[in-house]
Parts: structure tokens; C-alpha cells; sequence
């Protein structure tokens, strides 16, 4: 080989080797000579450092924005399925009233009916007087059956058949004039029962177009939250380099895991709230036979006997409302024919068979077991004997309200089938199901049917 080819061998392996040295520095790998003596190592600048920490952070909090707005958009959607079953509830209890007031004028009817008839028939009570007076022309007013009287005691006689006669008459009218007065009153309430019907028809209607609305509108807004939702979900997996399955995976064991926190967390206040409970009502067991032993031993000194009472019980924490009708076999019976209905769709104001609302469930649950309820959890709560949930039994219904401390504002109603767990309708879009008893709107006291 000429000088020349070494000395331009030599230079393209020395560029060769430059342009693989500044590669490897590019990449910020440590590149080692070819005589095995090391280069100097190349790190990132401080720049480059605080700029990669900015962007660590700014992922982390971008992903903490986006998981909030998931359970942001999560307490949006159980808002408005609750504004529908408050409509809902304000529909069903408009049904019942209507249905009320329908009952209450079909009475009124027949009773104005009925008065009207008495009417006409003392009218023609009167009528046939009259016909019978003409018929008996020339009479004196009937002082004729006087004068023809011959003896004493043909004139006694004559005297109490006319006061009988005369009697007669004044019945005959007074009777017409009552009978009038009665019709006439029946007809103004059978106007006012059917003017209070039209009224409670009119608010029927109002309150299904309120329930629709509500409905529709929640429906374009659950649409709008579920679309922002699986973008959110879409861009946490972009920035965690995951499938859109796996994170919403991952965001549906968070939902669960949030709730389940949650729950825990309330159904440790419910257990404190029964233990204490129990303890006011020991402790009012105990001052009630205390003062029953002071008033038998006050009476056993001034009689010098024992009279020997019973001690008597608890009312079981019973907070008053309305009365129990059924049992427990009852209540056991209806819980179990709920959990027959499992899976089928939540409709509002719908009692069945195929579809149900939350109270239409509960009564036609309650029904198997032969107490009658109305279709609203509202009216089922006042007529409904309410119980601390430490004495809960199967069958108990359990209601939920936006105000726990007003019974108004009710809007759900569930049966519980034991072990902290009720069957429900839920709301739109989802089937009768089993759920937990602890949440917390819970009213509280339960109602005993």
C-alpha cells in the first residue's frame, strides 16, 4: 500500500470514528476507546433535568386533574338520577291522589244520586196530595170529617183522624222541602269532588311532563358526562401508556374502591349509632322499672298489699309513624319474592310485572304478603311503622330522602333482605338489583309495613 492509501485510510477511520463518538454522546451513552481507555462520561445538563422533572409533574398532575374529573363526573350522574326519582315520586304521588280524588267523586255521584231520587219521590209525594185534594173537592180543609161527627166520640175520633191526616201533610211537605235541600247539597259536593278531581288530573299531568323533562334532560346530560368520561379515560391511558381497557378497568376498581371506603365509613357510624342506641335504651328500660318498683313499693305501703303489675316492654326502637299490619313471616315472604324480580328494568311508575319503579316493587312485595301499600315511598313511610335499624328485619323497607331530616323529601324506597343488604329499582338505565343498605341519605329510621 502507497503513503497516499494509509494516510486516507487513516483520516476516513478517524471520521468514522468521530461520527460514531458523537452519536453515542447524542444518545448519552458512555463511549469507550478503541485502546480501551475510557471517554469522559456525558450527562444531562441541569436544563435538561428540571425540564424532564416539569414534565414528570406535569403528567402526575394532569392525571390527578383527570381521575378527579372522573369522580366529579361520577357525583354528576347519581345527582341526576336523583332529581328523576324526585320527580318520579312527586309523579307517584300525584297518581295517588288523583286516584283519591276519582274514588272520592264517584261517591259524591252516587250519593247526589241517591238524594236527587228521595227528592224526586217526596215531589211526587206532594203531587199526589194535590191530585187527591182536587178529587175530594168541596171539602171544608178537612173540617167536614168534624162536622159530620154526631157523638162525642165520633167527634174524638174525627179529631185524631184529622190530626193524622193533617199530620200526614205536613210530613209530606216538610219531607220535599228536606229532600230539596238535601239534593241541592249533594250536587254542590258531587261539583266540588269533580272540579278537585279535574284539579288532581291536571296536577297528574304536570307532574308526568315535570318527570319527562327531568328524564330526557338526564338522559342528554348522562350521554354528554359518559362521552367526557371515556375521553378522559382515553387520554389517562395515553399519558400512562396503557389500553383504554385497562384504565377503564383500573377506573372502575377506583369507583369500587371509593364506595367501598365509603360504605365502610358509614356502616361504622350506623354500628356506633345502634350501639348507642342500645345503650339510651337500656338505660330508659332501666329508669322505667326503677319508677314501676318505687310506685309498687310506694302502693304496698299505703295498702299494705302488692298489686303485683306487669313490668311491660320496649317499644323495640320504634320512633312512632304509622302501624305494623304484617309479621315476620310476612316480611321474610315479601323480601324473598323481591329477589324473584332481580334483573328486571327500573321504569317510573311502573308496579309491574315486567318493569318497576322503587315504591311499585316494594308494594307488590309487601302485597304477596297481604298488607296493602300505596304507590309512593313517601306515603309508605307515613303509614309505616318506623324502626331503628338495630331491630331491622327482613321485609323492613329502608328510604332515602335529599333532606333525612324532613320525611317530604323522600324519593326512594328499597326492602331489606338481611345482612346489611336491600333489593331495589333503582332508577332509568339500570335493573332491580341487590345494594347496600348504607348510604347517606338514608332516613333514620326504617318502616316497619
Amino acid at each position: 500500500m502507497s503513503p497516499l492509501h494509509r494516510i486516507r485510510g487513516t483520516q476516513v477511520r478517524r471520521a468514522t470514528a468521530l461520527t460514531a463518538t458523537a452519536l453515542v454522546l447524542a444518545s448519552g451513552l458512555t463511549v469507550t476507546a478503541a485502546d480501551g481507555a475510557s471517554a469522559r462520561p456525558v450527562y444531562p445538563s441541569a436544563d435538561q433535568v428540571a425540564q424532564a422533572k416539569q414534565a414528570v409533574s406535569a403528567a402526575a398532575t394532569t392525571v390527578h386533574g383527570l381521575e378527579a374529573s372522573l369522580a366529579v363526573a361520577s357525583a354528576k350522574l347519581e345527582a341526576l338520577q336523583v332529581q328523576v326519582q324526585v320527580a318520579a315520586e312527586a309523579y307517584d304521588q300525584a297518581k295517588v291522589e288523583l286516584d283519591h280524588r276519582t274514588a272520592a267523586a264517584k261517591a259524591a255521584r252516587a250519593q247526589a244520586d241517591a238524594a236527587q231520587t228521595a227528592a224526586d219521590k217526596a215531589q211526587s209525594d206532594v203531587g199526589q196530595l194535590a191530585v187527591d185534594s182536587y178529587y175530594e173537592g168541596g171539602s171544608f180543609g178537612g173540617l167536614d170529617v168534624l162536622i159530620g161527627a154526631t157523638t162525642p166520640q165520633e167527634l174524638l175520633q174525627s179529631a185524631a183522624s184529622y190530626r193524622i191526616a193533617n199530620n200526614v201533610v205536613e210530613q209530606t211537605f216538610e219531607r220535599a222541602r228536606a229532600s230539596r235541600v238535601v239534593a241541592t247539597l249533594m250536587r254542590h259536593q258531587a261539583d266540588a269532588a269533580l272540579a278537585e278531581q279535574a284539579a288532581a288530573a291536571a296536577r297528574l299531568d304536570a307532574a308526568r311532563q315535570a318527570v319527562q323533562d327531568k328524564a330526557d334532560a338526564a338522559a342528554q346530560q348522562t350521554a354528554a358526562i359518559s362521552a367526557q368520561r371515556q375521553q378522559t379515560i382515553v387520554q389517562l391511558a395515553a399519558l400512562r401508556k396503557t389500553s383504554v381497557r385497562l384504565e377503564s378497568q383500573r377506573q372502575q376498581g377506583l369507583e369500587a374502591e371509593r364506595r367501598a371506603r365509603a360504605e365502610a365509613a358509614r356502616r361504622a357510624a350506623a354500628e356506633r349509632a345502634a350501639r348507642a342506641e342500645r345503650r339510651r335504651e337500656a338505660a330508659a328500660a332501666a329508669r322505667r322499672r326503677a319508677a314501676q318498683q318505687a310506685h309498687h313499693s310506694s302502693s304496698g305501703s299505703s295498702s299494705g298489699s302488692s298489686s303485683g303489675g306487669s313490668s311491660g316492654g320496649t317499644s323495640g326502637g320504634s320512633s312512632g309513624g304509622g302501624s305494623s299490619q304484617g309479621s315476620s313471616s310476612g316480611g321474610s315472604a315479601a323480601a324473598s319474592w323481591a329477589l324473584t324480580q332481580l334483573g328486571k328494568p327500573y321504569e317510573w311508575a311502573a308496579d309491574g310485572p315486567s318493569t318497576y319503579d322503587c315504591s311499585g316493587l316494594t308494594l307488590q312485595a309487601w302485597a304477596r304478603a297481604g298488607v296493602y301499600l300505596p304507590h309512593s315511598s313517601v306515603m309508605q313511610y307515613s303509614m309505616t311503622e318506623h324502626v331503628s335499624y338495630s331491630s331491622l328485619r327482613r321485609g323492613d323497607l329502608i328510604f332515602f330522602a335529599t333532606n333525612t331530616s324532613n320525611p317530604s323529601t323522600i324519593h326512594h324506597v328499597a326492602i331489606y333482605i338481611g345482612g346489611g343488604q336491600m333489593v331495589e329499582a333503582p332508577y332509568t338505565g339500570a335493573n332491580v338489583r341487590i345494594s347496600s343498605i348504607y348510604r347517606s341519605d338514608r332516613m333514620p329510621y326504617a318502616g316497619r309495613p
